[in-house]
Parts: structure tokens; C-alpha cells; sequence
């Protein structure tokens, strides 16, 4: 059974017989989002896909935080943003000038590319459901259970009992920073009265109109109460003892009567160079990046075929053909270890045949060669054996993904055939004469990349040579540079005579 299909059996044992299982997801929204999310948004997909394969009600969520402030002014801001530090994003102007306000700038773009991918939650926004008073009922249960708040927190920190805390943040109405607000007393209804420390203003505000919001630790459960969650994947972080999703399962029960949800824990997505992905600082890839330059099919695939315990380590270039490698695989038996994950994503999204017919770096390097042409690329694949009979037809659109993700800086899959009108690379004269030695060898053995690898080998051995620097040699004087593809493959699929004429 595969781990989403356990989620949503427990799901449905939560809800009952003919009750809707809610599965949320959520996002901040200060940055473009990156891949590392995806995983929250596609397991929270799949689980509510197991939900309706087993004949139950589900509903998908996506609570965009926009009332979340910005924390500091990052790199690729203008420096005069440092004035909307501390303000809710859906208050600050978009940089770009084309949505509305910043939250939506990026919360259009990322549900654009998860439409793409074939993820369409509904939308839920913070700052709706306080301007329509939605959360009213539950900021004044807050209030009226602070001390109870107050000592859950207290108890998860390990801390003596604090000074007290409202747990609300209300918004100045001059400068609209809800970081630099501090409540001085309740009416014990709906009107907090606070003071702005960036203004050195007095304020009032009604929380059936908004006006604020709850701290993250209180705002977290407030929501599975409003919205009825019964399934929520988040960062292991939130999971820890002591963590948010301890401190929020109290407080639901406590304050809010309800039940948390089944908590779906989810292990970071890594760079393969060990680092964190940070959608506002250091190395990121983000969610619209990866949809236009991967398969929709293998980012399901990425997150489907992992428990959402175990760490994924990504790199945008090398992960593509390593887990279309995977995949191939597992689909094809040899590697049984993701049969549940394979059969899940051919219910979910289905596998195409051109995953499966060839490997990726073939595929890229036909492409290529093919000049990101379907019939072009076919024709080349065809120069291989083992294709030589295939009808598969490599779509256009993925062809473009290939393009694009060929267009990430420093990527080594690129190749681009060398002129014949370009004068050849130098090398020594020792490479030379085990080149030309290579060259009459190819004019007479089969083409088949096997025994073009062999050849060059045995050439090698006979004449003593350097491997390195033939090979290089080789490179050079096909496709201009030092390394590349696996050689056997590459001159198969640029063929006998272009090859000879590229060697002379």
C-alpha cells in the first residue's frame, strides 16, 4: 500500500461514513515559491486522490497566508521596500506593478504553474476570511482563554509562566505594520485598543472587520477549526516535541473544541550540495522554474516515490535523468521498491510513453541533435538499435521543457555538434595519430554504441595512449568541447558518416 493511501484511510476513519475529508495545504507567500514546497502541495494532492479513489467527499485546500508580514527587505527588492518591513504582503504594492499587491504577484504565478502540473486546490486567503469576520468568533475565544494560551505555550517552551500575551496583531491604520503593534486592553467583545511604536499612535480596532491577525502558533489551529481540516502536511520542523503542531493540537481542543487534524510530517527538500532551499535568500529553484523545465509526471514522481519522512536531495540538472532513470525502472520492474509509487502515479497522472520508451539523456541528447524538433529527434533516436523500431513520437511541449532546462547555467548535458566549416580543436600529435588510428577503425565496425565504446578502448590499450586525453580529444573535435554525453551513445547518434567527416 502506498503511504498516501494509508493518510486517507485514516482520514476517513477520522470523518465518518458520508463525511468530506479537507485536506489543507499552505504557503507563505514573501518570495517565489520554491520546489521544496511542491512536496506539501503534491502529497496533499495525492492523499485527497486516495481519499476519492476510495469513494469518499474531498475537498483540497490552499491557505495563502497574505497577511503574513515581511520580514526584511530581500535581495531582490528595491531598497525602498525597507518602508513595508513588518506590513502584511496583500498590503505592499507589487514591485512588478501587475497583480494587485505582492502576495498576489506571487501566489498568481505559483497557482499558475500548479494548474500546469494538474493541482487545482481552492484558494482560501487570511486576509478574506478576517475582513469578513470568518475569524472573529475565534480571536475572541482567544482572548477570552489567553491565560490558558499563554501557559500551553509556556509549558511547550519549558518556560516559567511569561508576562501576558494577547496572541493578536492588530494593524496600524496609518502605516499598516502589525509587527510594531502592541494591545494595551479589550473591551471584552470585539475592540482591541493598541499602540503603534513605528507611529507613537493610539488605535482601535473591530476584529469582525480585520484589522490583524493571530500569532502563527494560534492562527495555525484557529484554522483547522474554521475550515474543518482533517488532513495537514508540513514541515517536519512544525512536528518536533514542543513544535507548533503540539502547542496547536492543544489549543484546538482546549480553546476551539475541535480535533487537530492527521498530521502529514514532511522531510525538507535538499540541494545535493547539502543546503536547505530558502525561497528569500541563498540557492532556490522555484516551483514555476521546475514546471517549465521537468515533466509534470517526474515532479509527481519525485515526491510520490518517497515517504514523506525521508529527505529528498534535488539538484535541478542531474535529478531530472536521475529519477527518470528511477522511474523507467520501477516501471519496468527491475527496481521493485517503487511498484506502489508507479501504480499510484499512472491513477493519478499517468505515465507517458516517451518516459518510458527512452532513457532522459538520450532523449536530451536527441533533442538536440534534432534541433527540438519531434520528427527530427525521432529520426535520430531511430540511428539507435534499440530504438530503431519504436513509433514513439517525443512531444513538442516536452522538447521545449528540454530546451529550457538545458538553458540552466552550467549545465553539462548541452551539445552542440561541431561545424564542419569550424577549424578543428588542436591537440597533440600523440592524440592525433590515436584519433586517426580510431577513425579507420570506425569506418568498418558495426554502429552500435556498444561497440563503438570498444573499439575506442581497444584502440587505446594497443597504442598505449592516454584515455583521458584521447577522450577529450574525441569531444573536442565532435561537439567542441572537453566532455560530454557517454561517447559510444553520442557518436551513434550523430552517425557513421558525420562522425568520420568530423574525425578527418
Amino acid at each position: 500500500m502506498h503511504w498516501s493511501e494509508r493518510i486517507a484511510q485514516e482520514a476517513i476513519r477520522k470523518v465518518g461514513e458520508g463525511g468530506t475529508v479537507v485536506v489543507n495545504s499552505g504557503v507563505s507567500l514573501s518570495a517565489p515559491v520554491h520546489i521544496g514546497h511542491s512536496r506539501e502541495f503534491i502529497t496533499a494532492a495525492l492523499v485527497a486522490t486516495a481519499v476519492e479513489k476510495l469513494g469518499h467527499q474531498v475537498e483540497l485546500l490552499a491557505y495563502a497566508d497574505d497577511l503574513d508580514p515581511l520580514r526584511k527587505v530581500y535581495g531582490f527588492l528595491p531598497s525602498n521596500y525597507a518602508r513595508w518591513v513588518g506590513c502584511p504582503l496583500c498590503r505592499i504594492p507589487d514591485p512588478e506593478g501587475c497583480h494587485e499587491n505582492y502576495a498576489e504577484h506571487h501566489l498568481d504565478r505559483l497557482l499558475k504553474s500548479l494548474t500546469r502540473i494538474g493541482i487545482r486546490p481552492k484558494v482560501v486567503r487570511s486576509s478574506a476570511l478576517y475582513r469578513e469576520g470568518e475569524c472573529a468568533p475565534y480571536v475572541q475565544s482567544v482572548l477570552n482563554h489567553r491565560e490558558h494560551v499563554n501557559r500551553i505555550l509556556d509549558s511547550a517552551a519549558g518556560r516559567q509562566e511569561s508576562k501576558e500575551r494577547w496572541f493578536f496583531a492588530p494593524e496600524c491604520p496609518s502605516c499598516s505594520s502589525i509587527t510594531d503593534t502592541v494591545v494595551q486592553n479589550w473591551d471584552g467583545l470585539w475592540t482591541l485598543r493598541f499602540r503603534c511604536t513605528k507611529c507613537n499612535q493610539d488605535a482601535e480596532v473591530d476584529i469582525r472587520t480585520g484589522g490583524g491577525k493571530l500569532v502563527w502558533r494560534v492562527d495555525w489551529p484557529m484554522r483547522w477549526s474554521l475550515l474543518g481540516v482533517t488532513v495537514e502536511p508540513f514541515g517536519q520542523d512544525h512536528g518536533c516535541a514542543g513544535g507548533s503542531y503540539e502547542t496547536a493540537s492543544r489549543i484546538i481542543k482546549d480553546v476551539f473544541s475541535g480535533e487537530p487534524p492527521v498530521p502529514v510530517p514532511y522531510a525538507w527538500l535538499h540541494l545535493k550540495s547539502g543546503e536547505a532551499m530558502h525561497s528569500t535568500g541563498g540557492k532556490s529553484f522555484s516551483v514555476e522554474q521546475a514546471e517549465q523545465t521537468y515533466p509534470n509526471e517526474l515532479l509527481w514522481w519525485i515526491v510520490a516515490v518517497k515517504d514523506p519522512s525521508r529527505v529528498i536531495r534535488f539538484d535541478p540538472i542531474e535529478s531530472q535523468l536521475e529519477e527518470a532513470r528511477i522511474l523507467r525502472a520501477a516501471e519496468s520492474g527491475l527496481d521493485i521498491s517503487g511498484r506502489d509509487a508507479v501504480r499510484v502515479l499512472r491513477e493519478v497522472v499517468g505515465i507517458p510513453d516517451y518516459l518510458s520508451a527512452y532513457p532522459r539523456d538520450h532523449l536530451v541528447l536527441a533533442a538536440q541533435l534534432g534541433d527540438f524538433d519531434p520528427v527530427k529527434t525521432l529520426a535520430v533516436l531511430k540511428r539507435n538499435r534499440a530504438y530503431s523500431d519504436t513509433a514513439v513520437m517525443p512531444l513538442t511541449s516536452d522538447l521545449e521543457k528540454i530546451q529550457r532546462w538545458l538553458d540552466i547555467p552550467n549545465n553539462p548535458y548541452c551539445v552542440r555538434v561541431r561545424s564542419l566549416g569550424e577549424d578543428p580543436p588542436f591537440c597533440s600529435e600523440d592524440v592525433r595519430v590515436v584519433i586517426d588510428k580510431i577513425a579507420r577503425a570506425f569506418a568498418t565496425i558495426e554502429w552500435v554504441s556498444t561497440i563503438i565504446h570498444n573499439t575506442i578502448h581497444e584502440t587505446l590499450r594497443q597504442a598505449g595512449a592516454n584515455p583521458a586525453e584521447v577522450f577529450a580529444g574525441l569531444y573536442l573535435a565532435t561537439v567542441s568541447q572537453t566532455r560530454g554525453p557517454r561517447l559510444g551513445y553520442l557518436l551513434e547518434s550523430i552517425g557513421r558518416e558525420q562522425v568520420l567527416l568530423l574525425l578527418a
